[in-house]
């Protein structure tokens, strides 16, 4: 919690959202010696709008990977856990733009990227993106990222998942205490995922 900001803080229905410059999200821890992997999704809202092809192209999927959602597309992704990292991540190969910082480029992925602040940035150099995602005993599990308004209850019931394994996955001690910006992993969604099929 980050108390200097309690100040301007909002109360929204039974939801405290915190604004915190210096909030990281937590990721999933895995055990590399038992080389899990699973299938998983990254719910991505663009900062600016996107095509269904761009979105593919920029996560390097095919298109029939991709849906649209009703803001944003739901990215499906193979997640796994390799040597020398202690959590889940998908890995893609990105060409470094002029200009690029980690923080832009971790806001063209949806924030979804692990930073890796010690390694230097060189355009036209391609580097290897670490994106989160999670495993949960081996079930397709999706990334989101909390916007202003969201409650867990609402997230939950938004993708048929449960609220108390989604708060436990996640180590969420009070299910009202999400932070605006924070990663949170939804276990095993249902289907009630409104996707736009084109």
């Amino acid at each position: 919690m980050c108390s200097e900001d309690l100040g301007n803080s909002e109360k929204l229905v039974g939801l405290i959202i915190l604004t915190c410059l210096s909030w990281t999200s937590h990721s999933l821890p895995c055990n590399v010696s038992l080389a899990e992997s699973c299938p998983a999704s990254l719910y991505y809202v663009p900062r600016t709008m996107k095509t269904l092809d761009e979105t593919a192209a920029l996560f390097r999927v095919n298109s029939n990977a991709v849906n649209r959602t009703v803001d944003g597309f739901l990215v499906a992704i193979t997640c796994s856990c390799l040597a020398l990292h202690g959590e889940f991540t998908s890995h893609l190969d990105y060409r470094v733009q002029p200009n690029d910082t980690w923080d832009s480029i971790s806001s063209k992925f949806g924030s979804f990227v692990v930073e890796k602040r010690e390694e230097t940035l060189i355009p036209s150099q391609t580097v290897t993106l670490d994106i989160l995602c999670g495993c949960s005993q081996n079930a397709s599990t999706v990334t989101y990222k909390v916007t202003q308004g969201d409650t867990l209850y609402r997230i939950c019931l938004r993708f048929g998942a449960d609220q108390n394994k989604t708060a436990e996955l996640n180590m969420i001690g009070n299910p009202e205490l999400i932070h605006n910006g924070q990663v949170i992993f939804i276990p095993e969604p249902g289907k009630e995922i409104t996707l736009f099929h084109i």
